[in-house]
């Protein structure tokens, strides 16, 4: 599905793009910017605007089928005190014409500190499953700043993660070598 972990290794945060909170995206700089895995992370600049999102990614980048189970995670990093966020999911069919939208959880971010800017308050957004619509063929992430950022501000975004839930939720799978059953 998607997983942006190596995506942001690679020297660029293409498919992703500002979205109104925002004045710039960009690849973090690998030495001073905290990065949660790996050296580097996508660095994104809070604007002047309140509403919106301050990052998104392209509509085709994240292709996904229709009325399946999904779960959404990563890792955000600000040395802002009192942020909390949330992510816009959008829904689009093979046409890439909009279906429909669905807002998550909020969540509040873990104040980093340090210079550099220390890699042990990183923030990972609990997994939030979901189910997409009937119709769709791709999704789109917008990554919300609900509170506590001001214009100049920096949002530290890596480890993205899209994919399906392979195990139905709250059931443990063993493998047939642990069940001591298997063995007897």
């Amino acid at each position: 599905m998607l997983d942006n972990a190596a995506y942001f290794e690679s020297g660029g945060v293409i498919p992703w793009s500002i979205g109104s909170q925002a004045t710039a995206v960009a690849y973090s700089n690998g030495t001073t910017d905290p990065a949660n895995s790996g050296t580097t992370s996508m660095k994104v600049t809070k604007a002047a605007g309140n509403t919106g999102a301050l990052c998104v990614n392209a509509v085709d980048a994240i292709p996904a089928a229709a009325s399946t189970s999904y779960v959404l995670t990563f890792g955000l990093y600000t040395s802002a005190a009192g942020v909390t966020f949330n992510v816009n999911l959008e829904y689009y069919t093979a046409a890439q014409a909009f279906v429909n939208s669905v807002v998550t959880t909020t969540a509040s971010a873990v104040q980093g500190s340090g210079s550099p800017l220390d890699n042990q308050y990183w923030t990972q957004y609990p997994a939030y499953s979901f189910t997409t619509p009937a119709t769709t063929a791709f999704l789109r992430l917008n990554v919300q700043r609900v509170a506590g950022l001001t214009t100049g501000d920096f949002v530290f975004i890596d480890n993205v993660f899209v994919g399906r839930l392979l195990v139905p939720k709250g059931q443990l799978v063993m493998p047939q070598s642990m069940n001591r059953a298997a063995t007897r």
